[in-house]
């Protein structure tokens, strides 16, 4: 059995850009069980298979104040891919010029259930993917 350290970590004040990763999240790949606070970001120029901004795979990061500009994935998820049982909470979070070959801006799959706070608007624009 395994003992998960159940700290928080946090992201903040940075800018994460040109990474690229061979499967999952270019920028950050956020998964099992992670909860991290991912605050006043920019995510910029990265690239990977899944999430080419982020990857979130059975995680609950929390979002806050973050923009996502010019990622690509050759898969799903331009800026952002969530995928099984992931449940993120995302707060004044921009989302524009990214590209996949599905989902554009955001990919959501297998159970994954996002809560977009209506209280801090966030923007999904200008997005491109070559399938639906």
């Amino acid at each position: 059995m395994y003992n998960f350290d159940k700290t928080l970590p946090i992201i903040s004040e940075t800018e994460v850009f040109e990474n690229t990763a061979i499967y999952n999240g270019g920028g950050i790949n956020c998964d099992y069980q992670s909860s991290a606070l991912i605050q006043n970001l920019y995510i910029h120029d990265n690239t990977a298979q899944r999430g080419g901004g982020m990857s979130v795979y059975y995680g609950s990061p929390e979002l806050m104040h973050v923009q996502f500009e010019g990622n690509s994935s050759s898969q799903t998820g331009g800026a952002l891919c969530l995928e099984y049982n992931s449940y993120p909470t995302l707060s004044d979070v921009l989302v524009r010029n990214n590209s996949s070959y599905r989902g554009g801006g955001i990919g959501i799959y297998w159970g994954a259930s996002p809560f977009f706070d209506t209280e801090d608007r966030c923007s999904i624009y200008l997005n491109d993917a070559e399938q639906g």
